[in-house]
Formats: structure tokens, C-alpha cells, sequence
């Protein structure tokens, strides 16, 4: 008899469970994509508080008006040795990389990673954070956002740096398609 009263509440579990579903590749893409425009978003904003923060003077008041700088986001696929993959979102400034939100890898064990330009690199276009750093080769623009290698994408280490990604070429039939 006590038997008979659960038979209700495990089919009504059984049902719920038939019904719930795993997201789509589609949305789960879509929300990655929308993530990272957010994140390129934020780092543009965090970038113009910082300039307003600096042009003042001690006091408070305004040294300069500063404007705000329009930002483009541009996303490069880079194929790597290893066969390793790199998407690497860019926000420009006035045709010059401002940021870099990279993700080495495919699907939800993907690493993603948010890097500042690092303008005190002569020799190359380098990408910071405090653990990482993405160089890639000179030339990096705006306008030739897809037409620039990546040299290597290094986890540093507090005795010795990783490299994750090396020698990557752009994957332009992959680029053109993600920048539709």
C-alpha cells in the first residue's frame, strides 16, 4: 500500500525529467559570443573611467575634457601547432588593439581569458593579465585585423612560463565566417 502513494510522485519526477533539456550548441555559442562582447564592453568602459580618472588634477577638477573613444571588436581563429585552436576577440581603438579576449580551445572545458595591451612591447603586439600573455605578430590593426599571425599564448609560471598555443596562423575561411 505505502508503495502505491510514491508511484504518482516517481512518475511525475520521470515526466519532469523526459521534459528538461540540455541547451543547443546554437544557444550555448550564442551566449559565449554575447559574453564576450560584454567583456570587450566592459574593458572599453574600464579604459575611458581610467582616462577620465587621469586627466584630472589633484584637486578634482578636469585638466582636459576627454571623449570617448568608439570601440570595434574584431574576432580572429587562429590554428595553432598541435592542432590547438585560438579565438582571439579584439577591441580597437582609433584602427590600434586596445584589449584581447582569448579562448584557446573548443565547447564549455574552453579556457577564456581577458588581456589588456601591453604598450611597453616594442617587438611585438603583446596582451597581459596577471597570469597570462598573448603576443602576437607586428602589424596588428584594425584594418589588418585577419592578416596578422599569433606568436604564442604563455601561462606564466612564478619559476617557469607554460606554453599553451604556439605558431598559430590565422584561419581565414574560419575568421570571415565569424565576423559575418
Amino acid at each position: 500500500m505505502k508503495l502505491v502513494k510514491f508511484i504518482p510522485a516517481i512518475c511525475a519526477t520521470v515526466v519532469l525529467a523526459a521534459c528538461s533539456s540540455a541547451p543547443s550548441k546554437q544557444e550555448i555559442a550564442a551566449a559565449q559570443a554575447e559574453k564576450q562582447a560584454q567583456v570587450m564592453e566592459q574593458a572599453a568602459n574600464t579604459a575611458n573611467v581610467q582616462a577620465t580618472e587621469m586627466a584630472k588634477n589633484i584637486d578634482g577638477t578636469a585638466q582636459v575634457k576627454v571623449q570617448k573613444v568608439p570601440t570595434v571588436n574584431k574576432s580572429v581563429v587562429y590554428r595553432c601547432q598541435s592542432g590547438k585552436v585560438v579565438t582571439a576577440t579584439y577591441a580597437f581603438e582609433n584602427n590600434d588593439p586596445r584589449a584581447a579576449n582569448v579562448r584557446l580551445g573548443k565547447g564549455q572545458k574552453a579556457l577564456n581569458i581577458l588581456l589588456a595591451r601591453d604598450d611597453n612591447s616594442k617587438d611585438t603586439v603583446s596582451f597581459v593579465s596577471d597570469k597570462y600573455e598573448w603576443n602576437v605578430d607586428t602589424g596588428l590593426t584594425l584594418d589588418n585585423f585577419n592578416g596578422v599571425d599569433a606568436i604564442h599564448l604563455v601561462e606564466k609560471g612564478t619559476e617557469s612560463d607554460q606554453i599553451l598555443a604556439k605558431l598559430c596562423n590565422v584561419n581565414k575561411t574560419a575568421t570571415k565566417r565569424l565576423n559575418k
